[in-house]
């Protein structure tokens, strides 16, 4: 399904407002309070309604507006008035779940961080027929399980970031140790030339004292 023209009569504090979709992605901003999460909760509204009571902006009954849309090469008015959707709907969304609908293609920031809606009836049978698509909780449950090994849950415990962890601090405990061997060597080698110099010395001296002696 896709959304080609949203007309708003009245929805919180939007009134009389059009807006043109062209294909592919649209995006809508604008400074706080300029009716982005009021246009995103018409489209959620009038798609998918629910019952829910506490919503942002509260429901009241002059709410009203409409939705065009085409799936399948065949156009859709979807109708909001109040609280209750009218018209023919694609069957891509006909029966939905609505908190399904908002947490697949209507999500919010929290949505991002909840995977468990994967794992829900209601994504089962709506979007596990995609082939492929029956693997989802599996694969989900995999890159948990290879999270859990590669990198653990908790600090210093068991799992392949950690054994790397500790093998690096070994290393760099190694590497200082050898450091400090290699400071020590280069100190003995300063001294081991100092007494050559004085080796040589005494040497020298030792020749002069044989020729006074003969």
């Amino acid at each position: 399904m896709r959304i080609q023209r949203i007309s708003v009569g009245s929805f919180g504090r939007m009134i009389g407002r059009e807006f043109e979709l062209s294909p592919g992605f649209n995006i809508f901003y604008g400074p706080n309070e300029s009716g982005k999460t009021t246009l995103m909760e018409f489209v959620r509204t009038t798609l998918v309604p629910t019952n829910k009571k506490k919503l942002y902006p509260e429901r009241n009954k002059s709410n009203n507006g409409l939705i065009e849309a085409v799936e399948g090469g065949e156009p859709y008015v979807i109708q909001l008035d109040y609280r209750q959707r009218k018209g023919a709907v694609p069957e891509c969304i006909a029966g939905m779940d609505p908190e399904l609908f908002r947490s697949i293609h209507a999500m919010s920031y929290s949505d991002l961080d909840n995977d468990s809606i994967f794992e829900s009836n209601g994504i089962i049978s709506n979007y596990l027929s995609i082939p492929g698509g029956e693997a989802v909780p599996a694969v989900l449950k995999a890159i948990e399980s290879d999270i859990t090994e590669q990198v653990g849950t908790v600090p210093r415990g068991s799992s392949q970031l950690h054994t790397y962890q500790s093998s690096i601090d070994s290393t760099r405990e190694k590497v200082l140790e050898l450091r400090a061997k290699t400071e020590s060597y280069s100190d003995i080698m300063v001294e081991k030339d100092s007494l050559n110099e004085r080796l040589n010395e005494l040497k020298e001296y030792n020749e002069k004292a044989r020729a006074v002696n003969a």
